[in-house]
């Protein structure tokens, strides 16, 4: 019995090693999946290989938006609901943040900058922050390593940021509506 456990934990562990998965614990082999997502034009997938503070952002611009959608449709009057617009409504129907980056980066048409220039890794310079992938079609794809060990893709935090802050203002503006609509049903 002794001698089966450990042959199967030799099998798992070859198999392991064995997985051809690029991981996004070291640089080329984030930049390997991040080319991958660009070359088959799937931000969804790429949504997982840009920077943590990307990543956050877009975690909080889904779970606003989700509140949004819940307070509007759960207390405000029918007639008002179609009125309730914003920045908030893009993307809305998203079930997860990567979906919702796959809409916005549809709209933006972020995909055909990166794609624009992808290619196999030329040289790969390593940075304090996490590293710099120039690839032989003249690309340069910076990444930066966060506190979950990943690197990911940089580019895309300042705008997401700002998205996340006029989500964030817009929830802020139908949470009192709501709350002033559910006082009024009250009189």
């Amino acid at each position: 019995m002794a001698g089966r456990l450990a042959l199967v934990a030799a099998l798992g562990i070859a198999a392991s090693c064995s997985d051809p998965t690029p991981t996004a614990l070291t640089l080329p082999g984030a930049f390997e999946r991040v080319a991958s997502a660009i070359d088959a034009a799937d931000a969804k997938r790429l949504y997982w290989d840009l920077d943590l503070e990307a990543r956050w952002s877009l975690m909080s611009i889904h779970r606003s938006q989700k509140r949004a959608r819940r307070l509007v449709n759960g207390a405000y009057p029918p007639e008002e609901r179609e009125r309730a617009t914003g920045r908030w409504t893009v993307g809305a129907e998203a079930r997860t943040p990567g979906e919702l980056f796959a809409i916005l980066c549809a709209r933006d048409d972020c995909m055909e900058p990166l794609r624009a220039k992808i290619g196999a890794a030329a040289r790969i310079e390593r940075t304090a922050d996490g590293g710099v992938v120039h690839t032989i079609r003249g690309g340069t794809y910076r990444f930066t390593k966060g506190a979950d060990g990943r690197y990911g893709l940089v580019g895309f935090a300042d705008r997401l940021a700002a998205l996340k802050l006029e989500v964030a203002r817009d929830l802020e503006v139908i949470e009192r509506t709501a709350l002033s609509y559910r006082g009024s049903k009250g009189r």
